[in-house]
């Protein structure tokens, strides 16, 4: 079987495209090692039909083209010949929010734009979460859209004690508790950083020792130990697909407090260290609070095991084949 996955995330920034390297890895310990090809900058005026030129090149004689992201990228996958997939990852399905400066706006509407005129031309559809499915399924045939979240490495993300985390890390060893804004750009508007930093400023009136840190600036390697660092994973964001902090964070045993997004409700149901809270900084506090003060869970772990990368990548695998059959 020779697979392409079509993608568009820059290899000269660090950490661009993290999920789908390590999903690779997965895919190939399984015996299939998938093409590579990077569309390059899909903003410029040229950038779709150059793209467009060399991955109708690459394709030739391949069984399945998978695109790795929706807006421009779909775009040019779906005017490709042949077998095609598309992997929907959050930002390229929903519509933007009325916050950030007005360029990013209007790519944001633009980059929808493109992912949802693409969709009726891919064999199969592959979202994050069941909430994206729910939301995915009416625009196109319900045995399209499949649900497969980005796997997540268990070996490399597992619980250690918080203390040696932080030594390693060089971070003050004690016993101050940290909330952890797991954003890779601290001026993102969909992560809504002011309202984290808000959230934390109210929480800290009834814990003053509170630090906060951003996870903008540490390579992905680094992040197993910022997960175990943490006391708590504070996300505020408009949407997500499914965060792939998250589940890092749980599989460290770290709980989180967020916004309604992705699937994450059901997981803040089962667990009294982890809320879903409006985005309300209040509301958000308090919750940092609360987890903050709860015993360490050791049961966040095993909500994401069911997204184990070799697991998600046979499910892959699967999908692959059941297009070819």
């Amino acid at each position: 079987m020779k697979v392409i996955w079509a993608h568009n995330f820059d290899p000269e920034l660090q950490n661009s495209g993290v999920f789908m390297h390590t999903l690779k890895q997965g895919v190939a310990d399984l015996g299939l090692e998938p093409e590579l090809v990077y569309l390059g900058n899909l903003r410029s005026a040229g950038g779709i039909p150059r793209a467009a030129r060399v991955l109708r090149k690459r394709a030739n004689g391949c069984d399945i083209i998978h695109a790795q992201f929706g807006s421009a990228c779909a775009f040019v996958v779906s005017r490709m010949p042949g077998k095609k997939v598309v992997s929907l990852r959050g930002s390229d399905w929903y519509r933007i929010s009325g916050e950030g400066p007005i360029k990013d706006r209007l790519h944001g509407v633009l980059a929808t734009r493109l992912t949802r005129m693409s969709l009726h031309r891919f064999d199969r559809v592959v979202v994050m979460s069941h909430r994206m499915q729910r939301e995915v399924e009416p625009t196109l045939n319900h045995d399209q859209v499949v649900v497969i979240p980005d796997g997540v490495d268990l070996v490399k993300f597992q619980p250690v004690d918080r203390r040696e985390a932080r030594e390693e890390l060089g971070f003050p060893v004690n016993d101050e508790p940290v909330v952890l804004f797991p954003t890779l750009l601290a001026t993102n508007p969909i992560k809504r950083p002011a309202l984290a930093e808000k959230a934390v400023e109210f929480a800290r009136t009834v814990v003053p020792n509170l630090q906060f840190r951003y996870a903008t600036g540490f390579p992905h390697s680094s992040m197993p130990l910022l997960m175990n660092a943490a006391s708590v994973v504070l996300m505020t964001s408009v949407h997500e697909g499914w965060p792939n902090t998250i589940k890092e964070a749980l599989a460290c045993n770290t709980p989180f407090v967020s916004t309604d997004v992705s699937d994450l409700p059901g997981i803040a149901k089962l667990e009294p260290s982890c809320s879903i809270e409006p985005p309300d900084p209040k509301r958000l506090g308090a919750a940092l609070v609360r987890a903050i003060r709860a015993p360490r869970s050791e049961t966040l772990r095993s909500h994401v095991m069911a997204m184990e990368n070799r697991r998600v990548a046979g499910d892959l695998l699967q999908l692959y084949a059941a297009m070819l059959a």
